[in-house]
């Protein structure tokens, strides 16, 4: 029986930034992923964002695609929340990140995403994402020298 260790974390936005997401239809919305995710047979380790994004830590196991997870998620929350709630539409935008994470550095993750609130108080998502995305070539560029 294969077995998986692969933990990635994936970051996604609303489609133009738009601001839907307060925190009382976040955790609505995040409820329904993680019961969604678990009828899927993901394994959700943590899950938040602020007004306009979510950060996903998953536990990704044998037979499923990084892909795959993602447009799952992403695709059953958006038909779900727009029947949910008449009077908000929430649409995704279709590009995402992800980058996996070691066993060190879970722990420091799970917390990251669990602030989010009180992260984004200091930083906006834009410097956000332009940091990740620094960070992961600054480390494939050392990784191919």
């Amino acid at each position: 029986m294969p077995h998986s260790t692969v933990y990635l974390h994936y970051v996604w936005s609303t489609k133009y930034r738009n601001p839907i997401l307060l925190p009382s239809v976040k955790e609505v919305l995040v409820k329904h992923i993680k019961s969604n995710a678990f009828k899927h047979k993901i394994h959700i380790v943590s899950i938040n964002g602020h007004l306009d994004h979510l950060h996903c830590l998953v536990r990704l196991k044998a037979g499923q695609t990084i892909d795959g997870v993602i447009k799952l998620i992403k695709g059953e929350s958006a038909r779900w929340f727009n029947e949910y709630y008449k009077n908000l539409q929430l649409v995704w935008q279709a590009d995402y990140f992800v980058a996996s994470v070691n066993r060190s550095g879970l722990e420091r993750v799970t917390r990251y995403i669990e602030q989010q609130e009180k992260h984004h108080a200091r930083v906006s998502f834009e410097e956000e994402y332009q940091a990740i995305i620094k960070h992961h070539k600054d480390f494939e560029e050392r990784v191919e020298d």
